[in-house]
């Protein structure tokens, strides 16, 4: 991620599945550029996989639209 940050000039967001908020933050690579870390909700019950799908599907929309300031 750091070098295409630095072959872009552009920030970064690495995701990861749910961890009850213990990775979510921001770091600066080299004191420019952004790096955030976020979670993407994953439902741990549903009815059946069609549901999983679909909570998962909502879940990475809403995040999704949070990272680029649309939420």
């Amino acid at each position: 991620m750091a070098s295409y940050q630095f072959a872009h000039d552009v920030p970064g967001t690495l995701i990861y599945p749910e961890q009850r908020g213990d990775v979510e933050t921001q770091y600066l690579v080299v004191d420019e550029y952004s790096l955030g870390l976020a979670e993407f909700p994953i439902p741990t019950t549903a009815e059946g996989f069609g549901d999983y799908v679909d909570r998962v599907r909502s879940g990475m929309n809403k995040q999704i639209l949070s990272l680029l300031g649309n939420e």
